[in-house]
């Protein structure tokens, strides 16, 4: 069996952008925020694996799924599990023509440990971005805290999940990305032991696209690539801006991320600090 893909980060941190990229290789096909290893500890619960199908249709992660394209055992034994999940990512790959399979979930990255026992010679590609511009983003989003230290604290532990597991794991950052896609999807596809093509440069007119239903945070991903500073999203304002980064202090060293401007906060900067939504948020990607 080819060693699975998997895409992990946070969320707002471009994860879907490089499921869309890899997703326009014409070897490659990655299921979207299919959260297998979130849900794989019930389908071990279960007493067949058609029991769990029928419940997984009908969680989130299984809509963005969408149609399963193949019919569990009824007697399959719970041993099994991991098998039912490789089915799924296997024929969904196939229904598009490829033959490498995986799945991009920012969560799975809390999951890196049951992924590796599952599948030893995984390729795991975890995707980070500057902390700031991450919460500012992930406010704007209906799933996720309109707090921005409660989001920078949630992207302080699931960048910390994957220090165990550096040696095992590719990390790139989205804003070198953005900047030399060349250049790093090439590191990325070498990683992942498959050749270069350019269709991964025009992911916009090659990838397919099937995601039902069509979320807006994630149809940002099918836009053409722009370069970092196309979208800037407004600052939290210097004091709240100075506590996300002192949260994030250790994944703002660990990947080279300078502190941001410091100046002292005007008045009008000190209410929109303690305003409970005082931010104008661009969409990021």
């Amino acid at each position: 069996m080819v060693a699975p893909i998997f895409i992990v980060g946070t969320g707002r941190s471009g994860t879907s952008l490089l499921r869309a990229l890899l997703n326009a290789h014409p070897n490659i096909y990655l299921t979207q925020e299919a959260g297998f290893f979130l849900w794989l500890p019930r389908l071990r619960r279960a007493k067949t694996a058609e029991a769990w199908l029928r419940g997984y249709q009908n969680t989130a992660a299984g809509a963005l799924l969408g149609h399963l394209p193949v019919q569990a055992r009824p007697d399959a034994p719970r041993s099994e599990a991991v098998e039912v999940v490789t089915a799924l990512m296997q024929a969904k790959a196939a229904g598009f023509g490829r033959l490498r399979f995986g799945d991009k979930t920012p969560m799975h990255i809390t999951r890196l440990d049951a992924i590796f026992a599952a599948y030893p010679d995984a390729k795991v590609v975890h995707v980070v971005r500057h902390p700031v511009p991450t919460v500012v983003s992930m406010m704007e989003m209906p799933w996720a805290s309109n707090s921005a230290l409660l989001n920078a604290l949630m992207v302080r532990v699931a960048v910390d999940a994957a220090r165990p597991f550096t040696e095992r794991i590719l990390e790139l950052r989205l804003e070198e990305l953005l900047q030399s896609p060349r250049d790093v999807l090439g590191r990325v596809l070498d990683f992942v032991g498959e050749p270069w093509d350019e269709a991964v440069l025009h992911h916009s007119e090659r990838a397919p696209f099937e995601q039902d239903p069509r979320l807006p945070w994630l149809i940002d991903a099918e836009r053409p690539l722009r370069p970092p500073g196309a979208v800037r999203p407004v600052p939290l304002g210097p004091r709240l801006t100075r506590r996300v980064e002192a949260i994030c202090a250790p994944v703002m060293s660990r990947f080279g991320y300078a502190l941001g401007q410091r100046p002292a906060p005007s008045a009008r900067g000190r209410c929109r600090e303690i305003s409970p939504r005082p931010y104008v948020l661009a969409r990021g990607p």
